[in-house]
């Protein structure tokens, strides 16, 4: 996210992050502990946050892992 947030910031770039873990608004919360605005971003279309969640009975193993 810091570098999609300095990419937006201060080159201009927009930027796209697809989230499992955390929601937009904790994102938000944990983004304004490091001086960083996500809502304003996101409403300037320098930032967009989609937030898929999965549940565990969706999972499935498709393989081995080494």
């Amino acid at each position: 996210m810091a570098f999609l947030a300095h990419g937006a910031t201060v080159c201009g770039e927009p930027g796209v992050c697809i989230e499992f873990e955390e929601s937009e608004d904790k994102l938000a919360a944990n983004l304004a502990s490091l001086g960083l605005d996500l809502h304003d971003l996101s409403k300037r279309k320098k930032l967009l946050v989609d937030h898929v969640r999965i549940d565990r009975n969706e999972i499935e193993e498709a393989g081995e892992y080494i």
